[in-house]
């Protein structure tokens, strides 16, 4: 009658353990998926702020740009009217390079404002490329860990079990007495260790 009592509570306590571990490594996984989807969501709003601030850094651009482009045509316009009032001729000689040096001095600045837009416009969407990389690499963290918890938990199980059944052999074992019979028991609780 004890010895029945000894292994029910045997079998009880080796399955409340591997409940407990399997719960454990559930409640792991779930944490680990929270934190990874809260990476990946910051990751994500991350990317979206740089692809907003790309899309800002060439409007900016593009107004500067305008802006320039109207200014350089005024002040040619004043150089035009001023040598022209003077009665100096246009259409040649060194008024007529004065006039084409301005009008490419303002397309090369115009150009450089178009340029340095653009380039600030590349680095925000590259920040963004580096965001999703960011966001797939925090999904994966996330799923690695869950399976490793979820791994470690079914080998420490796997380990209970085997402790269980080499402690119940023991039980039966020294219920025997038999010189013969060999400890199965403390071989299998032995090995169980592996497992852990």
């Amino acid at each position: 009658m004890c010895d029945g009592v000894s292994a029910a509570l045997l079998v009880a306590t080796t399955v409340a353990s591997i409940g407990m571990q399997q719960v454990q490594a559930h409640q792991a996984a779930k944490e680990a998926t929270a934190q990874a989807k809260y990476a990946a969501e910051a990751q994500d709003n991350e990317q979206a702020r740089n692809m907003e601030e790309a899309r800002r850094a060439l409007q900016r651009g593009e107004l500067e740009a305008d802006r320039q482009r109207r200014q350089a045509s005024r002040a040619n316009g004043g150089s035009v009217s001023m040598l022209a009032a003077s009665g100096f001729e246009l259409d040649s000689g060194s008024n007529l390079s004065l006039l084409m040096e301005n009008a490419e001095e303002a397309q090369h600045e115009n150009a450089m404002i178009r340029f340095n837009a653009a380039n600030e416009a590349w680095q925000y969407q590259n920040r963004a490329v580096d965001n999703l990389n960011a966001q797939a690499s925090a999904l994966a963290q996330g799923q690695n860990a869950a399976n490793k918890a979820h791994y470690q938990a079914n080998m420490a199980s796997i380990g209970a079990g085997l402790q269980g059944i080499g402690s119940g052999m023991s039980l039966y074992g020294k219920k025997t007495k038999n010189d013969d019979l060999y400890d199965y028991g403390s071989i299998i609780s032995g090995s169980a260790s592996i497992f852990r």
